[in-house]
């Protein structure tokens, strides 16, 4: 839970966690014709393929970014490879959004534990995530 003086910190500084999220309609337009743009590129480019090819990448990427996540070069070539993967997969970005939906509700009920910088942060697990693997 966040304190009032973390929050009075970062609105005094300017880096309030969500401004990285909170675009203007200009920058989401752009956003949405830059990836109309990638997607006509890349079928040009690279034809039908299927999305293991472009997830494989996306994992090479992500080690990159881990190296230098200050490189908006890098970034951009995970939005690239995971928007490609999405289109090959046949993916709608409504099925996004509506699998976002239920999954942040999941979530939410989770246990977390305190995040360690640097370290991934997975929910705690329970007998009962044990049982649901199992499909028992």
């Amino acid at each position: 839970m966040l304190d009032r003086e973390q929050v009075d910190n970062w609105e005094a500084e300017g880096t309030h966690p969500l401004a990285a999220v909170e675009g203007d309609v200009e920058t989401t337009e752009a956003l949405a014709q830059l990836r109309r743009d990638h997607a006509a590129w890349s079928v040009e480019t690279f034809g039908s393929v299927g999305p293991i090819g472009a997830l494989k990448h996306l994992e090479k990427e992500t080690r990159e970014v881990q190296e230098n996540p200050a490189d908006l070069f890098e970034w951009v070539d995970l939005y690239f490879l995971l928007w490609d993967a999405q289109r090959r997969a046949g993916v709608t970005d409504a099925e996004i959004a509506a699998a976002g939906e239920e999954k942040l509700a999941v979530c939410r009920r989770r246990t977390w534990p305190k995040a360690v910088e640097g370290q991934p942060t997975e929910h705690v697990r329970s007998i009962h995530d044990r049982w649901r693997r199992e499909g028992a």
